[in-house]
Order: structure tokens, then C-alpha cells, then sequence
């Protein structure tokens, strides 16, 4: 086998392992992107929410009325949060 072929099957497999290294990265950038696409607009909902409740007072200062009671569920689904009810531990302690 003489040098040059030596040289160029060499060049070949790093340029293979690289080509391979590039396609992983690239689906996943794919993947990044559109997750970051989702959250974008997710936090768009929530800054529209949120940015009806800002008010500013007699005095001046800014606050966040409260969303109990108002839209508090389609922040929490927005926001993909799950709540629980807090079960109640039947064990008897052993106090």
C-alpha cells in the first residue's frame, strides 16, 4: 500500500466520524429550535395574561392583582403545571 493511499483512507475515516458528528448535531439543533419555538409562544400567552392584571395604583407603584379566583387555570396550563391535592397520610405515628 503506498503512503498516499495510506494518507487518504485516513482522511476519509475522520472525515466520516466528523460527517457523522455534524448530522447529530444538526438534529438536534432541529429539535432545540422547535422547542424553543413552543416556549416562545408560550410565553407570549403568559405575558398577555399577566400583563392585563399590572395596574398602578393611586400612589404610583405598580403591582399584580391577584389571579386567584380568575384566570389562574390557564396559567397553570400554560405554564404545564400539575397540581395535586395533598393526600392525607392515614399512617398512625408511633409516638
Amino acid at each position: 500500500m503506498k503512503e498516499t493511499d495510506y494518507i487518504g483512507k485516513l482522511v476519509y475515516e475522520q472525515f466520516k466520524k466528523l460527517e457523522g458528528k455534524y448530522d447529530v448535531l444538526e438534529k438536534r439543533n432541529a429539535e432545540l429550535s422547535e422547542e424553543n419555538t413552543k416556549m416562545a409562544r408560550t410565553l407570549e400567552k403568559v405575558t398577555a395574561l399577566v400583563s392585563q392584571l399590572v395596574v398602578k395604583s393611586t400612589t404610583g407603584d405598580w403591582y399584580m392583582q391577584s389571579l386567584w379566583g380568575r384566570e389562574f387555570d390557564v396559567l397553570i396550563n400554560l405554564l404545564g403545571i400539575e397540581l395535586k391535592e395533598e393526600e392525607e397520610d392515614d399512617t398512625i405515628s408511633d409516638q
